[in-house]
Protein backbone atom coordinates (compact mmCIF):
# COMPACT_ATOMS: atom_id res chain seq x y z
CA UNK A 1 0.00 0.00 0.00
CA UNK A 2 2.80 2.64 0.90
CA UNK A 3 4.23 1.80 -2.58
CA UNK A 4 1.17 3.17 -4.20
CA UNK A 5 0.68 6.09 -1.89
CA UNK A 6 4.14 7.31 -3.38
CA UNK A 7 2.95 6.32 -6.58
CA UNK A 8 -0.26 9.16 -6.49
CA UNK A 9 2.24 11.91 -4.49
CA UNK A 10 4.23 11.65 -7.14
CA UNK A 11 1.54 11.51 -10.00
CA UNK A 12 -0.22 14.75 -8.28
CA UNK A 13 3.67 16.24 -8.00
CA UNK A 14 3.71 16.00 -11.75
CA UNK A 15 0.51 17.45 -12.28
CA UNK A 16 1.40 20.57 -10.33
CA UNK A 17 3.84 21.52 -12.24
CA UNK A 18 2.49 20.80 -15.37
CA UNK A 19 1.62 24.17 -17.77
CA UNK A 20 -1.48 22.84 -19.26
CA UNK A 21 -4.53 24.94 -17.52
CA UNK A 22 -8.13 24.39 -18.26
CA UNK A 23 -9.51 27.25 -20.31
CA UNK A 24 -11.50 29.67 -17.58
CA UNK A 25 -15.38 29.19 -17.74
CA UNK A 26 -16.98 32.38 -17.85
CA UNK A 27 -20.35 33.22 -16.78
CA UNK A 28 -23.27 34.87 -17.41
CA UNK A 29 -21.94 38.14 -15.14
CA UNK A 30 -18.47 37.83 -16.90
CA UNK A 31 -16.80 36.53 -13.84
CA UNK A 32 -14.13 34.57 -15.19
CA UNK A 33 -13.69 30.92 -12.86
CA UNK A 34 -10.52 28.74 -13.89
CA UNK A 35 -11.92 25.76 -11.80
CA UNK A 36 -15.36 25.11 -12.63
CA UNK A 37 -16.81 22.42 -9.68
CA UNK A 38 -19.12 19.50 -10.56
CA UNK A 39 -22.67 19.73 -9.18
CA UNK A 40 -22.98 16.96 -6.29
CA UNK A 41 -24.99 14.06 -6.56
CA UNK A 42 -28.33 14.20 -5.21
CA UNK A 43 -30.03 10.96 -3.78
CA UNK A 44 -33.05 10.27 -4.76
CA UNK A 45 -36.26 10.36 -2.68
CA UNK A 46 -37.19 6.83 -4.21
CA UNK A 47 -33.91 4.92 -2.97
CA UNK A 48 -34.02 6.58 0.39
CA UNK A 49 -36.35 3.18 1.89
CA UNK A 50 -36.04 2.00 5.24
CA UNK A 51 -32.37 0.13 4.47
CA UNK A 52 -31.42 3.24 3.80
CA UNK A 53 -32.18 4.60 6.79
CA UNK A 54 -31.25 1.97 9.06
CA UNK A 55 -27.80 1.64 7.25
CA UNK A 56 -26.92 5.23 8.22
CA UNK A 57 -25.90 6.53 4.24
CA UNK A 58 -27.87 9.42 4.96
CA UNK A 59 -25.82 10.96 7.68
CA UNK A 60 -23.05 13.11 7.19
CA UNK A 61 -21.11 12.91 10.44
CA UNK A 62 -18.83 10.81 11.18
CA UNK A 63 -19.28 7.70 13.90
CA UNK A 64 -16.54 6.52 16.07
CA UNK A 65 -16.78 3.03 17.79
CA UNK A 66 -14.61 1.76 21.09
CA UNK A 67 -13.32 -0.86 18.56
CA UNK A 68 -11.51 -4.03 20.11
CA UNK A 69 -9.44 -6.48 17.91
CA UNK A 70 -9.13 -8.89 20.95
CA UNK A 71 -11.08 -9.66 23.79
CA UNK A 72 -9.51 -9.18 27.12
CA UNK A 73 -7.50 -6.18 25.68
CA UNK A 74 -8.45 -1.95 26.01
CA UNK A 75 -10.54 -0.90 23.21
CA UNK A 76 -9.27 1.35 20.35
CA UNK A 77 -10.92 4.44 18.77
CA UNK A 78 -11.97 4.06 14.86
CA UNK A 79 -14.38 6.25 13.15
CA UNK A 80 -16.69 5.28 10.20
CA UNK A 81 -18.14 8.06 7.35
CA UNK A 82 -20.28 7.65 4.57
CA UNK A 83 -19.75 9.47 1.30
CA UNK A 84 -22.31 9.81 -1.90
CA UNK A 85 -20.17 9.43 -4.65
CA UNK A 86 -22.81 8.82 -7.54
CA UNK A 87 -27.02 8.69 -8.25
CA UNK A 88 -29.58 8.41 -10.98
CA UNK A 89 -33.21 7.26 -10.69
CA UNK A 90 -32.18 3.76 -10.05
CA UNK A 91 -29.64 3.34 -7.71
CA UNK A 92 -26.72 5.62 -5.56
CA UNK A 93 -23.05 4.68 -4.88
CA UNK A 94 -22.06 5.22 -1.12
CA UNK A 95 -18.05 5.01 -0.21
CA UNK A 96 -17.77 3.56 3.06
CA UNK A 97 -14.71 5.71 4.43
CA UNK A 98 -12.63 4.48 8.22
CA UNK A 99 -9.70 5.97 9.92
CA UNK A 100 -8.14 5.38 13.56
CA UNK A 101 -8.12 1.53 15.03
CA UNK A 102 -10.56 1.06 11.88
CA UNK A 103 -8.23 1.85 9.13
CA UNK A 104 -7.25 -1.87 8.27
CA UNK A 105 -10.83 -3.07 7.48
CA UNK A 106 -10.42 -0.77 4.54
CA UNK A 107 -12.60 0.87 2.11
CA UNK A 108 -16.52 -0.38 1.29
CA UNK A 109 -18.45 0.66 -1.96
CA UNK A 110 -22.26 0.09 -1.23
CA UNK A 111 -25.18 0.52 -4.23
CA UNK A 112 -28.24 1.49 -2.47
CA UNK A 113 -31.17 -0.14 -4.98
CA UNK A 114 -34.84 0.28 -4.52
CA UNK A 115 -34.20 -3.91 -3.17
CA UNK A 116 -31.73 -2.97 -0.45
CA UNK A 117 -28.13 -2.38 -0.18
CA UNK A 118 -25.66 -4.11 -1.90
CA UNK A 119 -21.58 -3.92 -1.47
CA UNK A 120 -20.48 -4.32 -4.31
CA UNK A 121 -16.23 -3.26 -3.82
CA UNK A 122 -14.71 -4.12 -0.27
CA UNK A 123 -10.75 -4.37 0.49
CA UNK A 124 -9.67 -2.87 -2.57
CA UNK A 125 -11.21 -5.30 -4.94
CA UNK A 126 -14.48 -5.45 -6.74
CA UNK A 127 -16.91 -8.64 -5.62
CA UNK A 128 -17.50 -10.77 -8.16
CA UNK A 129 -21.00 -10.05 -7.66
CA UNK A 130 -23.19 -7.82 -5.78
CA UNK A 131 -23.84 -9.14 -2.41
CA UNK A 132 -27.04 -7.57 -0.42
CA UNK A 133 -26.40 -6.19 3.44
CA UNK A 134 -29.37 -4.58 3.93
CA UNK A 135 -32.84 -5.35 2.49
CA UNK A 136 -34.93 -2.22 1.69
CA UNK A 137 -37.71 -3.20 4.12
CA UNK A 138 -35.75 -5.15 7.39
CA UNK A 139 -38.92 -6.99 8.68
CA UNK A 140 -38.16 -8.85 11.75
CA UNK A 141 -37.86 -12.95 10.63
CA UNK A 142 -36.73 -11.76 7.01
CA UNK A 143 -33.57 -13.72 6.23
CA UNK A 144 -31.48 -14.16 3.56
CA UNK A 145 -28.04 -16.07 2.59
CA UNK A 146 -24.97 -14.89 0.49
CA UNK A 147 -22.10 -16.04 -0.66
CA UNK A 148 -18.65 -13.78 -1.28
CA UNK A 149 -15.50 -14.09 -2.97
CA UNK A 150 -12.38 -11.72 -2.58
CA UNK A 151 -9.81 -11.73 -4.47
CA UNK A 152 -6.47 -10.59 -2.55
CA UNK A 153 -2.72 -10.48 -3.26
CA UNK A 154 -1.71 -14.18 -3.29
CA UNK A 155 -4.98 -15.76 -1.90
CA UNK A 156 -8.61 -15.80 -2.29
CA UNK A 157 -11.11 -14.94 0.53
CA UNK A 158 -14.21 -16.85 0.54
CA UNK A 159 -17.44 -16.62 2.71
CA UNK A 160 -20.32 -19.61 2.06
CA UNK A 161 -23.54 -19.99 3.58
CA UNK A 162 -23.72 -16.15 4.89
CA UNK A 163 -27.04 -16.47 6.84
CA UNK A 164 -28.74 -13.12 7.93
CA UNK A 165 -31.62 -12.83 9.82
CA UNK A 166 -33.32 -9.62 11.04
CA UNK A 167 -34.66 -10.35 14.32
CA UNK A 168 -36.25 -7.46 15.65
CA UNK A 169 -36.12 -4.12 17.02
CA UNK A 170 -34.40 -3.96 20.87
CA UNK A 171 -33.19 -1.16 22.95
CA UNK A 172 -29.45 -0.76 23.41
CA UNK A 173 -27.44 1.45 25.84
CA UNK A 174 -24.54 2.90 24.28
CA UNK A 175 -22.83 6.18 25.12
CA UNK A 176 -25.15 8.20 23.26
CA UNK A 177 -27.68 6.78 25.88
CA UNK A 178 -30.88 4.76 25.48
CA UNK A 179 -30.85 3.66 21.66
CA UNK A 180 -34.27 1.80 19.69
CA UNK A 181 -32.15 -0.21 17.47
CA UNK A 182 -32.94 -3.09 15.01
CA UNK A 183 -30.80 -6.10 16.08
CA UNK A 184 -29.67 -8.49 13.52
CA UNK A 185 -27.74 -11.82 13.79
CA UNK A 186 -25.04 -13.73 11.38
CA UNK A 187 -23.10 -16.85 10.27
CA UNK A 188 -21.29 -18.47 8.18
CA UNK A 189 -18.16 -20.35 6.81
CA UNK A 190 -14.78 -18.23 5.67
CA UNK A 191 -11.92 -19.47 4.60
CA UNK A 192 -8.57 -18.56 2.43
CA UNK A 193 -7.14 -20.50 -0.15
CA UNK A 194 -3.08 -19.88 -0.45
CA UNK A 195 -1.50 -19.86 -4.01
CA UNK A 196 0.63 -22.35 -2.76
CA UNK A 197 -2.89 -24.39 -1.90
CA UNK A 198 -3.09 -24.26 2.23
CA UNK A 199 -6.39 -23.24 3.08
CA UNK A 200 -7.31 -21.48 6.48
CA UNK A 201 -10.93 -21.56 7.49
CA UNK A 202 -13.45 -20.94 10.31
CA UNK A 203 -16.79 -20.42 11.36
CA UNK A 204 -18.01 -16.73 11.71
CA UNK A 205 -20.87 -15.67 14.13
CA UNK A 206 -22.34 -12.03 14.71
CA UNK A 207 -24.84 -9.88 16.31
CA UNK A 208 -25.06 -6.72 15.74
CA UNK A 209 -27.39 -3.54 16.08
CA UNK A 210 -28.24 -0.42 14.17
CA UNK A 211 -30.20 2.63 14.51
CA UNK A 212 -32.56 4.41 12.12
CA UNK A 213 -30.88 7.37 10.47
CA UNK A 214 -27.23 6.67 12.43
CA UNK A 215 -26.38 3.44 11.44
CA UNK A 216 -24.30 0.71 13.17
CA UNK A 217 -24.04 1.19 17.18
CA UNK A 218 -22.55 -2.24 18.62
CA UNK A 219 -21.38 -5.18 17.07
CA UNK A 220 -19.75 -8.63 18.55
CA UNK A 221 -18.12 -11.09 15.60
CA UNK A 222 -16.52 -14.67 17.00
CA UNK A 223 -14.44 -16.18 14.55
CA UNK A 224 -13.66 -20.15 15.31
CA UNK A 225 -10.75 -21.94 13.66
CA UNK A 226 -10.69 -25.73 12.81
CA UNK A 227 -8.82 -26.10 15.57
CA UNK A 228 -11.18 -24.60 17.96
CA UNK A 229 -9.04 -21.76 18.73
CA UNK A 230 -11.62 -18.39 19.11
CA UNK A 231 -11.44 -15.00 18.37
CA UNK A 232 -13.47 -11.98 19.33
CA UNK A 233 -13.59 -8.85 17.83
CA UNK A 234 -16.49 -5.71 19.02
CA UNK A 235 -17.33 -2.51 18.60
CA UNK A 236 -19.51 0.24 20.05
CA UNK A 237 -20.49 3.57 19.21
CA UNK A 238 -18.92 6.75 21.42
CA UNK A 239 -19.97 9.84 19.64
CA UNK A 240 -20.65 11.36 16.44
CA UNK A 241 -18.85 14.49 15.04
CA UNK A 242 -19.20 16.93 11.95
CA UNK A 243 -17.51 15.88 9.19
CA UNK A 244 -14.58 18.62 9.32
CA UNK A 245 -14.12 18.00 13.11
CA UNK A 246 -13.68 14.60 12.74
CA UNK A 247 -11.10 14.85 10.27
CA UNK A 248 -9.31 17.21 12.18
CA UNK A 249 -9.02 14.97 15.07
CA UNK A 250 -8.10 11.96 13.01
CA UNK A 251 -5.62 13.92 11.28
CA UNK A 252 -4.45 14.89 14.24
CA UNK A 253 -3.61 11.30 15.88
Amino acid sequence: MKTNILIMIAAAAMLAGCDNKPDPVVDDNGTTDPTPVAAAPVMPDSLKHDGWRYFGLGLTDDLFYDYTQLEGTDPEEGSMASVLQSATGDTATYEIRRAGAMKALGTEVHEVRKDGIYVISMLGADLEQPVLVMPATPEAGYEWTSDLTLPQPGSVLSFTNMKTKVEGEETVSTALGELEALKFTASGDVSRTFDSGSVESSVVEQTYWVVKDVGLVRMSMVSTDSTGKSLTVSMEINRIESVDAANSEVGAA
